[in-house]
């Protein structure tokens, strides 16, 4: 399963070409995190400064019990992303439930980004298997594939 959340489509890119990589290995369930109320850029810049504010989110699938491993994308903002961040608190896992954790990114400090991320899934009960940060600039001209794939085969 890959849930995510994308608000430029940086990381619905990063979801789709997972999603085709992992199609060959069985059926891939995708759900993306969706905020009930959508904001401007600088609204959502101010609230990701805020650690640990959550917002409300659309219904999603968040008993992830009956997969295999989840795959959860997630953009790297300032501090936090709180559409993610509600995502996490309300995500049900059996202890040890495998976890890859995929990143876009674009500025600085994604490596703390993505440790705090894998903190804050770790103290869930899941174990994570995979983390991977991807620069928006790999996005855009399609280098990102060689990390991605290297991402699949450590989920798999």
């Amino acid at each position: 399963m890959i849930v995510y959340f994308s608000r430029t489509g940086h990381v619905e890119k990063l979801a789709e070409h997972l999603r085709a990589h992992l199609l060959p290995f069985g059926e891939v369930a995708m759900v993306r995190i969706e905020p009930v109320r959508q904001h401007g850029y600088w609204i959502w810049l101010a609230c990701s400064f805020l650690p640990g504010l959550r917002v409300p989110i659309q219904p999603v699938t968040t008993d992830l019990g009956e997969y295999d491993v989840v795959c959860l994308g997630f953009p790297k903002w300032t501090v936090s992303c709180p559409p993610v961040n509600q995502y996490l608190r309300s995500m049900q896992v059996k202890p040890g439930k495998r976890i890859g954790l995929f990143m876009s990114c674009g500025g600085f400090d994604e490596e703390r980004y993505l440790r705090s991320m894998i903190k804050k899934v770790t103290r869930k009960g899941a174990r994570v298997v995979a983390a991977v940060a991807i620069r928006r600039s790999t996005i855009r001209d399609g280098t990102f594939r060689n990390s991605l794939e290297s991402f699949c085969r450590k989920i798999l």
